[in-house]
């Protein structure tokens, strides 16, 4: 199935339930902002000019899905972020 967030492949079937839908989204944010961490890594080992250009066009699109997804959890005033102490 895929995912009405992201866009991204999930496993099971949300039928209209807020709290999975709630679920969905913190996955599809948390493996946004993990694809756009590991492509910064993969960046910084790069040594080939291919391989810098790519790298910084996976980045670019990684940092914005990742924006997109926590303004999107903003609009429909989900906590993303665990609570500080």
């Amino acid at each position: 199935m895929i995912c009405s967030h992201c866009g991204g492949s999930r496993k099971g079937k949300v039928e209209g339930g807020s709290e999975d839908e709630c679920k969905s989204l913190f996955h599809c944010i948390e493996k946004a902002r993990e694809d756009w961490w590991n492509a910064k890594i993969m960046f910084e080992e790069a040594t080939q000019d291919d391989q810098i250009d790519s790298l910084i066009y996976k980045m670019n699109a990684y940092e914005r899905k990742y924006i997109y997804l926590l303004k999107m959890a903003k609009g429909e005033k989900l906590n993303v972020f665990p609570k500080l102490r």
